[in-house]
């Protein structure tokens, strides 16, 4: 099990990521809008005051230089605010591991061999890691290696576990000549990823992480056969880079939302986009703004979205 240690020895920007990753987790949890909100709800009184802990290790603006990704220099901070998730809000959760401990930092900050890459997938949760190692009656690790329906299923979650794990099978897919062609892994991975920067705690350093993460896979950008940058229904002749492929993302529930398509909830709106089909991207732009502009019914395409939209709902 990683620990604070662990953390403490990550590389300056992978540590910066954790950290602003922590802040985001700790505000998205409490359903607070702003730093200063979780401080009122966690580090202050009942009666609107700075708690004695909050004025002895001042407190007031932690969350805020959190935010910025100011290193956490002391553990007892993270076990302190775990409590008072506790006892306050009655939250139970690994707050150490769900965010400045989480395998993906290690991942992304050491060489991958095989000892590194066990020793991470051993670090998840045994309902994710049981799908890609295991141990034998005499004790020594075996990888796994997952079928379609696995890779398809772990990409229909939304958590930084499943990511992990799909990111390692993205890593051995794109650096073996034999699949670098064709990565359905990657292409999973990517709309994975994309879906879960749309909302916290994710969304805040999506950008950053998710060039980090393409860093990591040593890809070639200008090679589109080997890397999809993004998923590959926006491609044309010049693919369209991150931050547009997410302003798409963001147009499409903008326009689901006004037209009333779907309900302004994380279940809606993460349902819809597991969904779409991003080969027709085009088609859903259309359809969207047709309903928002002229007031028309939903057309055949929206009906077969809100008909996939009703599995994941149900």
């Amino acid at each position: 099990m990683l620990n604070f240690h662990d953390y403490k020895r990550l590389s300056r920007p992978s540590k910066s990521l954790a950290t602003r990753y922590f802040a985001s987790f700790i505000q998205n949890i409490t359903e607070s809008k702003n730093p200063y909100q979780v401080t009122k709800k966690l580090l202050y009184a009942e009666d609107g005051s700075k708690s004695a802990l909050t004025k002895k290790h001042n407190l007031n603006k932690l969350f805020y230089k959190k935010r910025d990704g100011e290193v956490i220099g002391r553990e007892g901070v993270v076990r302190n605010i775990e409590q008072k998730l506790q006892k306050q809000l009655h939250v139970e959760i690994d707050l150490m591991y769900s965010t400045i401990c989480h395998p993906i930092w290690q991942l992304l900050d050491t060489p991958y061999t095989e000892a590194n890459i066990n020793s991470i997938l051993l670090s998840l949760p045994p309902a994710i890691s049981s799908k890609g190692i295991a141990r034998t009656t005499s004790g020594n690790i075996k990888r796994k290696h997952p079928y379609g329906k696995t890779v398809h299923a772990l990409s229909e979650q939304d958590s930084l576990d499943a990511l992990t794990y799909l990111l390692i099978l993205t890593y051995e897919k794109v650096h073996n000549p034999e699949y670098a062609s064709l990565c359905t892994e990657l292409i999973s991975t990517t709309k994975m990823f994309m879906r879960m920067a749309m909302t916290l705690p994710l969304s805040p350093i999506a950008a950053d992480l998710y060039y980090r993460i393409a860093n990591w896979l040593n890809a070639d950008e200008s090679d589109n056969e080997s890397f999809y940058l993004v998923p590959m229904g926006f491609y044309s002749k010049q693919a369209i880079d991150f931050d547009g492929a997410i302003q798409c993302y963001h147009y499409w529930l903008q326009l689901a939302l006004e037209i009333g398509l779907i309900e302004d909830t994380y279940h809606h709106k993460m349902a819809f986009l597991k969904s779409i089909d991003h080969s027709l991207a085009g088609k859903l732009t259309e359809d969207l703004q047709d309903m928002h502009d002229y007031q028309i019914g939903t057309t055949s395409y929206l009906e077969k979205i809100l008909k996939r939209m009703s599995y994941y709902l149900a």
